[in-house]
């Protein structure tokens, strides 16, 4: 229905005249009966817009914008409802005109759009897209600085409605209407217009991008090799260009070629053409009518000269521009935005197959053929250099711009039907960084669509490439120096993160002098930092001799031993090896799955070269901090892989794909079957970036956590080789391979009605690995273990799944001799479980209230102190039944303890396994008890007495015992007797000898100064800090957990009572904050801080409330400070919450308030620490004397939480039990750690002694505090 019959109001009338000639315009009603064709049948206007910025009446529709339409205002428009046909100003012809400026700009409007602000490299030598050539996607837009190369006008008698394809992303040069008519005098004056065209085919990118095809879209005509009929069939002569396009020379080439390919198969297709009909509006036009255009047969053909041709080969190998050397060199050693570090690089090895004979067996042996075709000059530009004299890397990038991106995109056009292109990434964006201004990416149209699909917008490119001035990087720099090796690293490492960040294995960086080329391996997932470089000399030519850059039988094995290897030609083999043909042997496809070193795929990294230099210690540091790196060789850590995969879940769609040759879903099936298997009730998938649960509202979530399986056994999470036997070809066998699944359970399991369930998260390592489908693994590859060693590191709101990824092989070859799988879960509420428990939107939220309310009791008015906690305590669980509602009256022990006898079910094994450690021994107890017919062998280590629990405030009180003597004893006593060779507060102190009475009170002194006094400090990272007598009490107290982090600390005190904070600052910033503004990255899961108050109240939500309220915790908060002025206030600080739970959650769904006595299935092992600060040895003594004979203790003699002050006898006993069911014969057992605090792998006598000496002195005391916080990390809050 037309918009007049509709009784749709529209003006016709124009504010201002309209932008495009001629200057007056009369309305034709017949227009609003036009049917509306999404083809934009252009007319053979040279003008701009027939609807000006203001005139289009878009405005005045309210539509809404989706990803099929096209938001209102933006640069492709609906004009208004009559939906006329879409004609913008950047699909125009941009031809200089002759006409004087003055008799084509229109008259002042009444509105003009602001011009854009001119950027900072406006004033530069910077090309602007030509819309002489046009492509189907706008992000390949060619940046020809030579704009009189493709820019010239000739005459066209082709029809504009045509429909063909096109070998050649190049316009046709038509015979100028001047020579027609100075060779004919019988030929009708023909139309001096330029006609423009797209070779490009409609692609499903564009128009999901548009919502409808676009001008760029349009066909484009190829000369056809023989006669054509025409499309209709009537004898209407076809419109064919001169015979000079093609010589007769050339087209003879062309019919001897070899049979059509898709590179050739355009010039033998026979082409047809009809006359254009005449515009709509051209009656309405006051220009005159263009005269009826000649057929091009009516020329004379031997009028026409030859066009002269070359060969993309020559092309390739001409001279390439010289600058000069850069001026100004800068080198940004310390800048923040740097996320590459010099050793990520690995392995460097010679790139031997990348070679000239490699490059002419490209296609399928096509592309010698290709690179000797002829071809008319006119279709390759040869851009001027105008600036050879750069004063920094920019200038230098900017000249090669100029150059090469317009050679090597007209080269790339003739070589492929999907030619890659290259560019400069944009300057500005989500994902632009500095090193835009110096990178070319080479990417095919629909790539950068697809990409963003799938990855959510991250950056992807085919090819990537850099510019670096000749002294900052070049390929001499290996043999020099230290300083000039790690240069030379410092650039490949730059690349190779570039690579990274574009999902590909194929890059290049551009020097004054040479040409370097890399590759990063052929596997699909390939070794991090390993890269294979070759290069050439920029001043290579054609004319050169042969420059063989491998060998001298490499060169003459192939056939372009006499072609020279130029830095045109390998930029040009580099983007056809990384196009969608088939690769010669040797070579791989360019997508590259290469996960970050801090990713899971770390540990795909080969040695490093010996003559790389080692990394400083403050080098490493500062990575820690930017980049939070980690060597390949380091252990996996519970920061690193305890939310695996959650900062990328965000950015992934629920399906997976996999880029090459198309999208494609990951198919199902692999060497090792398809995953998950038939009936198993965790649904285990082989671990990825990917395997998180899904979401509690996904109705299909089998469909969509299966869709998660990903084939490729490269991409999965793989243990050490355990087995030295196994076949060494297989790079799987005899490994141990981590499995991702998850299993719900009811929310209640006591209300039936209640329909919601809580989704835990599982991991588990098989220690037999996978076996293949073809039968070829070693007996019993995998099978699942016999029994399942079950893991629970505490809290409460630690995560078994951290456990097991941070631990997991290590416990099953410590208790179980490699025999038992491992398998831990995250409990409700805890990591990746659903739903997950968090009252804080952000971790900067959190940290921003610690500030008011985590001052402790000594340098605060205590009472006022206590009321501001008290009103905080309030307001935050107030925000958790805000945000989460009744979940917390579900987070008790008790249910825990039943989602536990559901994964007991789920492994269909009799009895539990298991080794729970902290808060996981109350799970233990209260499981045993609550299920003692499902009791196997199981090690409570770090023992709690859960009887404690159901008091109010007994989680906090019953746990000082032990503090202070672990500090005098351990931290102090010990320092003075490893001696000042190990620990630094053993040095003598004013002349003296130190006694441990006199270290006591110094470091008392030290400590108690900073409640009036605090310290100033700085932090490079950070900037200004304090260093408080909360902060530091809060780092002694989270040292005693483990012993090794003493020599740290000790250097740190010992710095701090000399004046020096540094070290102090830097250790509070990474104790105390959970929210680190330098690196930040996508939404995390929310924190489970708040769950672990949840929890310990919800234990005892019956203990009545104190009848005189703030007052009763006050005499609390006093009591436990002065038993513990290390643990006290923290403890306390655990606790006080309880004040508020029972106003919003007056009831949970079950506790156990039964004995811990009941007659088991088999006794339990418990593990009791003498200097445990969390779990008191009293702790394990009570246990034991309630269970009786059900348990059997061992005393631990050793320091920190639970046993990991590492002893011989306590695992043999632990092994023994685990394995064969032996129980010691006494009720209480005492085994003895194997070594001393700040002497650990130092042995009595010996020259090792010396050795580990200086390795104790000279290491790095952050790193070691940052390991000790990622252990501390494990039993999750600051107990």
């Amino acid at each position: 229905m037309s918009t007049l019959a509709g009784d749709v109001q529209f003006d016709f009338s124009f504010p201002c005249d309209p932008a495009t000639p001629p200057t007056s315009f009369t309305f034709d009603p017949s227009l609003l009966e036009m049917p509306y064709n999404p083809g934009h049948s252009r007319s053979i206007s040279n003008g701009s817009s027939m609807y000006s910025f203001e005139s289009s009446p878009s405005n005045s529709i309210v539509s809404t914008s989706t990803r099929r339409t096209t938001p209102s205002r933006s640069p492709i428009r609906q004009h208004g409802p009559l939906l006329l046909p879409k004609i913008r100003s950047q699909d125009q012809n941009i031809v200089p005109n002759v006409v004087p400026q003055s008799a084509t700009r229109p008259s002042k409007r009444a509105r003009t759009s602001p011009a854009p602000a001119p950027s900072a490299m406006s004033k530069r030598n910077v090309y602007r897209p030509t819309h002489q050539r046009s492509f189907t996607n706008p992000e390949t837009i060619s940046y020809n600085p030579n704009p009189m190369v493709t820019a010239a006008s000739y005459p066209s008698t082709i029809a504009e409605n045509c429909n063909t394809s096109s070998l050649l992303c190049s316009p046709i040069m038509f015979t100028s209407a001047e020579f027609a008519q100075a060779t004919t005098t019988t030929a009708a004056p023909i139309d001096n217009r330029a006609q423009r065209a797209s070779s490009c085919n409609l692609d499903d990118v564009t128009i999901e991008k548009y919502g409808f095809p676009t001008y760029r879209q349009m066909p484009s005509y190829v000369a056809a090799a023989g006669p054509a009929t025409h499309r209709s069939g009537s004898s209407t002569p076809t419109p064919q260009p001169a015979p000079a396009m093609l010589p007769v020379s050339s087209q003879s080439d062309l019919t001897s070629l070899p049979a059509p390919s898709s590179y050739f198969q355009p010039y033998h297709q026979q082409q047809a053409y009809g006359l254009r009909d005449s515009s709509p509006l051209a009656g309405a036009s006051l220009t005159p009518e263009p005269q009826p255009m000649q057929p091009v047969q009516s020329l004379q053909p031997s009028a026409l000269a030859p066009t002269p041709t070359t060969t993309l080969l020559s092309y390739l190998t001409a001279s390439n521009p010289a600058p000069s050397l850069v001026r100004t060199i800068a080198f940004p050693l310390r800048d923040p935005q740097i996320r590459h570090f010099w050793w990520d690089v690995r392995q460097i090895r010679p790139w031997s197959s990348f070679n000239t004979s490699t490059i002419m067996s490209l296609s399928g042996g096509a592309a010698s053929s290709l690179l000797t075709c002829p071809v008319p000059e006119s279709f390759l530009p040869n851009p001027m250099s105008s600036q050879r004299h750069p004063e920094t890397e920019r200038d230098l990038h900017s000249i090669y711009a100029n150059w090469f991106m317009p050679k090597l995109n007209a080269a790339l056009a003739l070589s492929s039907n999907r030619p890659a292109q290259l560019s400069v990434p944009a300057k500005s964006g989500p994902h632009a960084t500095r090193d835009n201004e110096q990178m070319f990416v080479a990417t095919v149209p629909g790539d950068a669509s697809s990409a963003a699909a799938i990855f959510g917008g991250k950056p992807s490119a085919r090819v990537v490439g850099l510019v670096k001035s000749f002294d900052r990087f070049n390929t001499g720099m290996r043999v020099e120096g230290n300083v000039k090796k790690v240069e030379y690293l410092r650039g490949l490492s730059h690349l190779h993160h570039v690579m990274r960040e574009h999902g590909c294995r194929y890059g290049f960086i551009l020097t004054e002098i040479e040409l370097v080329v890399v590759r990063n391996g052929l596997e699909g997932t390939p070794h991090f930092g390993f890269l294979e470089v070759t290069s050439c000399q920029l001043a290579t030519t054609g004319a050169d001799a042969v420059v063989d850059l491998t060998s001298d039988e490499a060169g003459k094995n192939g056939s372009g031993s006499d072609v020279p290897m130029t830095a045109c030609l390998a930029l040009w083999g580099l983007c056809m090896l990384a196009g969608d043909d088939m690769l010669p042997a040797g070579h791989a496809p360019w997508r590259a799955e290469i996960g970050a070193p801090a990713e899971g795929t770390r540990r795909k990294a080969l040695p490093r070269d010996t003559w790389m230099p080692q990394p400083q210690l403050a080098e490493k540091r500062e990575a820690k901090r930017s980049r939070g790196w980690v060597l390949p060789e380091d252990p996996v850590g519970r920061k690193e892989l305890g939310k695996r995969g959650i900062e990328h879940w965000h950015n992934f769609l629920a399906i997976a794909y996999q880029r090459y040759d198309g999208i494609k879903v990951y198919v199902t099936g692999g060497i090792y079957g398809d995953f998950p298997q038939p009936n198993d009730k965790f649904s285990f998938l082989p671990c990825t970036n990917l395997t998180v649960p899904p979401a509690l509202d996904d109705e299909d979530h089998k469909a969509s956590w299966s869709s998660l399986f990903d084939p490729d056994p490269d991409h999965w999470s793989w243990g050490n080789r355990s087995d030295p036997a196994a076949a060494p070809e297989d790079p799987y066998a005899g490994r141990g391979i981590y499995l991702c699944g998850y299993i719900d359970v009811p929310l209640d399991y006591h209300n039936e009605s209640d329909g919601r369930i809580a989704r835990l998260a599982v991991t588990k390592f098989q220690v037999s690995g996978l076996t293949r489908v073809d039968g070829s693994s070693a007996p019993g590859a995998g099978n699942k273990s016999e029994r399942t060693l079950v893991l629970n590191p505490g809290g409460p709101g630690g995560s078994g799944t951290s456990m097991v990824w941070d631990s997991g092989e290590t416990l099953t070859d410590r208790f179980t001799e490699h025999k038992f799988d491992a398998l831990g879960w995250d409990p409700r509420g805890v990591n990746t479980s659903l739903p997950a428990i968090s009252c804080y939107p952000y971790p900067a939220d959190r940290d921003r209230w610690s500030m008011l309310t985590g001052q402790y009791r000594e340098e605060a008015d205590p009472d006022q102190q206590l009321r501001v906690m008290d009103a905080m305590n309030n307001a935050t669980f107030y925000a958790c039944w805000e945000m989460n509602g009744d979940l917390g009256r579900f987070m008790t022990t008790a249910l825990v303890s039943r989602d536990l006898e559901e994964i007991r079910k789920g492994l269909g094994e009799d009895e539990l396994t298991g080794y729970l450690v902290s808060y996981g021994t109350g799970i233990g107890q209260t499981y045993a008890n609550m299920f003692p017919d499902s009791v196997g062998r199981m090690v409570l280590d770090g023992t709690e007495y859960v009887r404690d629990g159901r008091l109010l405030g007994g989680f906090g009180f019953t746990a000082l015992d032990n503090v202070t003597n672990a500090w005098h004893d351990g931290f102090l006593g010990e320092c003075l007797n490893a001696g000042p060779e190990h620990c630094a507060l053993a040095k003598p102190h004013g002349g003296e000898p130190v006694t441990l009475a006199d270290l006591g009170a110094r470091m008392e002194n030290l400590v108690t100064s900073l409640i009036g006094n605090p310290v100033p400090g700085y932090t490079e990272a950070s900037g200004p800090s304090l260093v408080t007598y909360s902060g530091i009490v809060s780092i002694l107290y989270s040292s005693l957990y483990n012993a090794r982090s003493w020599p740290a600390i000790a250097r740190m005190l010992h710095e701090l009572e000399a004046g020096n904070s540094t070290l102090a600052a830097e250790f509070l910033e990474l104790e105390l904050w959970a929210y680190d503004p330098r690196n930040p990255q996508p939404p995390y899961p929310p924190s489970t801080n708040e769950l672990t108050n949840l929890v310990i109240c919800a234990d005892s939500y019956d203990a009545p409330l104190p009848p005189d309220g703030l007052a009763w915790w006050s005499t609390l908060w006093a009591n436990m400070t002065a038993k513990s002025w290390i643990s006290g206030n923290s403890r306390f600080m655990n606790v006080f919450p309880c004040q508020h739970f029972t106003t919003y959650w007056p009831d949970v769904a079950e506790v156990y308030r039964g004995d811990l006595n009941n007659t088991l299935k088999h006794p339990v092992l418990l593990i009791a620490e003498t200097y445990d600060p969390a779990t008191p040895l009293r702790n394990g003594r009570r246990l034991a004397a309630e269970m009786g004979t059900n348990a059997a203790l061992i005393v631990h003699h050793g320091y920190g939480h639970s046993s990991v002050d590492t002893s011989n006898c306590t695992d043999s006993i632990a092994r023994a039990y685990i394995l064969n069911g032996t129980v010691p014969e006494e009720p209480e057992t005492d085994c003895y750690a194997n070594e001393k605090p700040y002497l650990y792998g130092v042995k009595a006598n010996g020259t090792s002694a010396v050795a580990a000496a200086a390795k104790s002195s000279s290491q790095d005391p952050i790193e070691a505090w940052e390991d000790h916080i990622r252990e501390l990390a494990k039993w999750q809050p600051r107990l």
